[in-house]
């Protein structure tokens, strides 16, 4: 969902205000891994800036940058010889950045749709690796880690996607 407020008079820089979430779904080492499942919950908000550069037709293409929070967790199933268990990914804050692209296309002054795409770096700031307290449950553990160091599931992740999109307009 993304809201856009006209910046000024002509109306083609705009500020953005946008709320999403993903899923993303993975086997835990492979694609035929018999270690496990894991899931992750990105629900981000986002502030930017657009421009729009006809404004004023029907069709509307348009280039936009927006700073992005994102609080990630989610939970695994693993695999062992012995047992499996659920291990919860604990609620994690990290900061990126969108890049999106797309056109609107105007029916008339009051509705329009919407088609585009967006490349989300969501965990560029606050990445952290640390001690779990709990076999259970870990955190994001999404940092480089120390040679030598031992961290549970620890280890370099990006959280980087693209998506397709398409909406209603309504203009107000």
């Amino acid at each position: 969902m993304t809201g856009k407020i006209a910046l000024h008079k002509e109306g083609n820089v705009r500020l953005n205000v946008s709320a999403s979430y993903n899923r993303f779904l993975s086997n835990f080492v492979i694609s035929e891994s018999p270690e496990g499942k894991v899931g992750y919950n990105v629900f981000s908000g986002g502030l930017g800036i657009e421009n729009n550069f006809t404004p004023q037709k029907k069709f509307k293409p348009y280039v936009g940058f927006e700073l992005v929070a994102s609080f990630i967790s989610g939970k695994a199933l693993l695999n062992t010889d012995s047992t499996d268990f659920d291990l919860k990914i604990k609620n994690s804050v990290r900061f990126g950045v969108t890049f999106n692209m797309g056109f609107e296309y105007a029916f008339n002054n009051k509705v329009g749709m919407n088609l585009g795409y967006k490349i989300t770096h969501a965990n560029i700031i606050g990445k952290k690796s640390q001690v779990p307290a709990s076999v259970n449950e870990t955190y994001l553990n999404d940092d480089k880690v120390a040679a030598g160091e031992v961290i549970p599931y620890a280890g370099w992740k990006q959280f980087l996607y693209s998506s397709f999109y398409a909406g209603v307009n309504f203009y107000f």
